[in-house]
């Protein structure tokens, strides 16, 4: 892990852990470390549920996806090579949870599972699981992307639960913008 950075004239250098130092032109900052910068985030330790399906030949919907819903609590289904289905999701805050609790929730998800992707016997609940992890949900939203002032630093963070997909929209952004390309969608996450 990077626990230090300078910024020079000739760019960036950042300090690891194990006292490795690297030079760099630019570097694109991704971290949960928000007091690095004063910024509107709220932190919150969230723990998420997990089931695990295993079905021969799994229908071709599910070959390789992921998805997510919009419910509240949100899922994600995700698929690996057709063998086998995840579906995630029912999060609580992890002050409210209990681990008597558990029962409830991988219920609920396998109930989702049956009713709204309509999974039939064939598919064999296999595993279950359930973790807890550290979310910043920004002020509004959506992450924050762009420049630090006055250095050769992008900035990429706050992805709440939707890190896969926003992670993948800030790298389309700051290559972006390392080509000098505005893009549309900038104001959308802007820092300041």
């Amino acid at each position: 892990p990077v626990v230090d950075l300078k910024v020079n004239k000739q760019g960036v250098e950042v300090r690891t852990k194990k006292g490795n130092i690297f030079h760099t032109k630019h570097l694109i900052l991704a971290t949960g470390g928000i007091e690095l910068i004063n910024l509107p985030i709220k932190i919150g330790r969230e723990r998420t549920f997990v089931v695990s399906y295993k079905k021969r030949n799994m229908d071709k919907l599910f070959s390789s996806s992921l998805l997510w819903d919009t419910a509240e609590p949100f899922h994600y289904i995700r698929s690996f090579v057709g063998k086998r289905l995840w579906v995630g999701g029912e999060g609580v805050a992890e002050e409210s949870y209990t681990p008597s609790s558990d029962k409830r929730h991988i219920a609920a998800l396998d109930k989702y599972s049956r009713e709204v992707l309509a999974l039939d016997s064939s598919y064999v609940l296999e595993k279950k699981k359930s973790w807890s992890g550290v979310f910043f949900p920004t002020a509004r939203g959506l992450p924050y992307i762009g420049d630090v002032a006055g250095t050769p630093i992008k900035l990429a963070l706050g992805f709440g639960g939707t890190g896969i997909l926003m992670s993948f929209v800030s790298g389309y952004l700051i290559a972006s913008w390392l080509k000098k390309k505005e893009m549309k969608y900038k104001p959308l996450f802007k820092i300041w």
